[in-house]
């Protein structure tokens, strides 16, 4: 809704210097030094010629650190974007991309592995994403429309993510019914939250416009400073046990790992003026 009018030259050139080129430098940077999914800091050893070998394996996989896994995915996607945004323009259109909504529910990701059903996944909330945004004001009278269903989906859907939990998260073949709950959930939410901010905001608060601004950057960065808060309260304090204490410094966590996020972007914008969007995002 926003890019299309500045034509697929602009939307490409924005994602190579706003997206691949900061993902490149923090891939790079936490492949020299990262953290392993069990907590240990990881600082690569080896010579030149291996680094770039895995500086080169971890930008093509997204496994320099967790959160990375579906940068790779979304590359994709973005080639993808001037196909798809015709699909939906097309008459025909619906029997193509009603499937391709439909598929994450029988085709679900698989972190932190690179499948074909990780790009199926995430190619439907994509596409519907193309949807809403060519069709915005349909979109918000759909939603108005469905209200009270999309808030029971809501609520159903979170209570059904709680039971799969509660079984471990069962699969049968390439279905995971945690992957296929999540995406109902999150469609219902988003659905919700839309609809919200349509009729309560009338201009853009500043918190909101500088976490939207800063959005990429605090995605880079915030997996890596999540582990870093974790080794800082490893040395504090001694591993608690109760889940009252656990839930504050979850939240407490959350809310230092974005700050810092916001600080380290800041300086980085002194620092770099129109550059730092190419090395941070922001």
């Amino acid at each position: 809704m926003v890019l299309v009018d500045r034509g697929y030259a602009s939307f490409f050139k924005s994602k190579l210097a706003y997206v691949i080129a900061p993902y490149l430098f923090f891939t790079t940077l936490i492949t020299w030094r990262g953290w392993g999914l069990d907590g240990t800091l990881k600082m690569f050893d080896g010579d030149l010629l291996n680094f770039l070998t895995l500086v080169f394996n971890n930008f093509f996989t997204g496994a320099a650190i967790f959160s990375f896994w579906y940068i790779p995915v979304l590359l994709v996607l973005y080639v993808l974007t001037p196909a798809l945004a015709k699909i939906v323009k097309l008459e025909w259109g619906k029997w193509l991309f009603i499937p391709i909504l439909l598929a994450p529910l029988v085709c679900s990701r698989a972190w932190p592995d690179v499948t074909w059903t990780n790009f199926v996944y995430f190619l439907g909330a994509y596409m519907l994403g193309i949807i809403a945004g060519i069709n915005y004001k349909k979109t918000i009278a759909v939603i108005e429309r469905y209200l009270l269903l999309l808030a029971l989906v809501a609520i159903g859907s979170t209570a059904a993510l709680v039971g799969l939990f509660y079984l471990d998260s069962p699969k049968w073949g390439i279905i995971t019914f945690t992957e296929s709950a999540w995406y109902i959930q999150k469609i219902a939410f988003s659905a919700l939250v839309i609809l919200l901010f349509e009729r309560t905001i009338h201009y853009i608060p500043k918190w909101l416009d500088l976490l939207g601004n800063y959005a990429f950057a605090i995605y880079f960065l915030h997996a890596y400073l999540l582990f870093e808060m974790y080794a800082v309260m490893e040395k504090l304090m001694d591993v608690p046990i109760s889940l009252p204490i656990i839930l504050t410094l979850a939240l407490l966590n959350v809310g230092l790992v974005i700050l810092f996020s916001l600080i380290i972007t800041y300086i980085c914008k002194l620092i770099l003026g129109k550059w730092s969007r190419y090395f941070v995002g922001a």
